[in-house]
């Protein structure tokens, strides 16, 4: 970035956080919004990284911005966020230490207090000291802590603020090998794992991973483990005739096609269709025989289904808690935990639509939620004939 303006950067960010928070969008969706409207097109990395710092640290810089600025507005956060990190992130300390002056300067706190505030609430609320600390909604860290015991809640909350990315080596595109070396030229270093063989972790990268060649043209796809571990526990194989329901945007999907060389059948059903016109375009990328595939819209709820199927996958819309360290816009969106029964709701008619249409048929049922009314405690044998 050639010249840093504070400014900028507080009125860019504090838009995506207005995105963000009203259309319950991901990071990247309310990041490229804002961007193809702004009148810079510097170094957009530095944006997207104090955006993605912001997120994730939303509700304890809300908390400290009422305690520094008395605001708990978007541009009070941001703010925030430059008076504690940005002298660790920006090159430019000498700019960011002038605007931490001339902030504060009529403030009776300091910056060194910050961690005694915080602190402090230890021993006042210590659910509420949790939420603060590792920045999550007060309700979603008092749920948990009615299913973990408080150390267990701590390392879990801990965990999902780590960031991480998974790469998908699409093998029906290029070698694993080849794939390897084109993200070392393009400055990705990934860490093969090695229990899934073309699946890498990010550990180094010079460049936004979505902006990178391999990405952009379906040889690599960026998907969590989790996700692939569900296909993987499907098990597909050459000649299955597999329902996806709840398919777009089709990472599964594809998965499924990589796993058995573009062999298997798939009905994929998705009730949304922008969703599923993306995804048949998206498949033809990824090198997916789309001939294989029976695209339908319709509500998988409420289809009528034929007991043709070999496998069923049901990947079920959630509150995707569990997927916050890929996106940290998900915290904004845990604030409203009564959609938390709208979701379950829905999984449960999903589940009840199948069971009681098809009849010896392997079934999985995945969300990427941590929350366990919308995974392990659904009651699949009420729904049993």
């Amino acid at each position: 970035m050639s010249k840093l303006d504070l400014n900028d950067i507080i009125n860019y960010v504090s838009r995506v956080l207005y995105i963000v928070d009203k259309y319950s969008i991901s990071i990247d969706k309310a990041f490229q919004k804002v961007k193809h409207s702004w009148r810079f097109r510097e170094s957009f990395k530095v944006y997207y990284d104090v955006c993605s710092s912001v997120l994730r640290n939303y509700y304890q810089l809300k908390f400290l911005a009422r305690k520094l600025l008395n605001s708990e507005s978007n541009k009070a956060i941001v703010k925030t966020w430059i008076l504690i990190y940005g002298s660790n992130y920006f090159r430019r300390r000498n700019l960011v230490h002038k605007f931490v002056d001339r902030v504060l300067k009529k403030r009776r706190i300091k910056l060194s207090d910050v961690d005694v505030i915080i602190e402090e609430l230890k021993s006042i609320n210590y659910v509420k000291y949790l939420s603060i600390k590792y920045s999550y909604p007060e309700e979603f860290v008092k749920k948990l802590s009615e299913l973990l015991d408080i150390r267990e809640l701590e390392e879990l909350l801990r965990a999902m603020n780590s960031e991480y990315i998974w790469l998908r080596i699409n093998t029906l595109k290029i070698d694993i090998d080849k794939a390897v070396k084109a993200l070392e030229d393009e400055g990705v270093v990934i860490e093969l794992n090695k229990e899934v063989p073309f699946l890498g972790l990010v550990t180094e990268a010079k460049r936004p991973i979505h902006h990178v060649s391999l990405i952009k043209r379906g040889f690599i796809i960026i998907q969590d483990k989790a996700s692939i571990m569900t296909v993987l526990s499907l098990r597909p194989e050459p000649h299955d005739h597999i329902l996806d329901l709840c398919a777009a945007p089709g990472g599964k999907t594809s998965l499924i096609m990589q796993l058995v060389e573009n062999k298997a059948k798939i009905c994929a059903v998705d009730i949304s269709k922008p969703r599923l016109l993306n995804m048949m375009k998206l498949m033809k990328r990824y090198g997916v025989d789309s001939s294989k595939i029976d695209y339908v819209l319709a509500d998988s709820r409420k289809l009528r289904l034929k007991n043709r199927f070999s496998k069923v996958l049901i990947d079920a819309p959630c509150s995707s808690s569990g997927a916050i360290p890929r996106d940290p816009s998900i915290k904004l969106s845990l604030k409203r935990l009564d959609k938390v029964n709208w979701y379950v709701s829905v999984q449960s008619s999903l589940v009840e639509n199948v069971i009681h249409q098809l009849r010896d048929v392997e079934i999985i049922y995945s969300t990427c939620s941590i929350l366990p009314e919308e995974g392990e405690f659904l009651q699949f044998f009420k729904f049993s004939p």
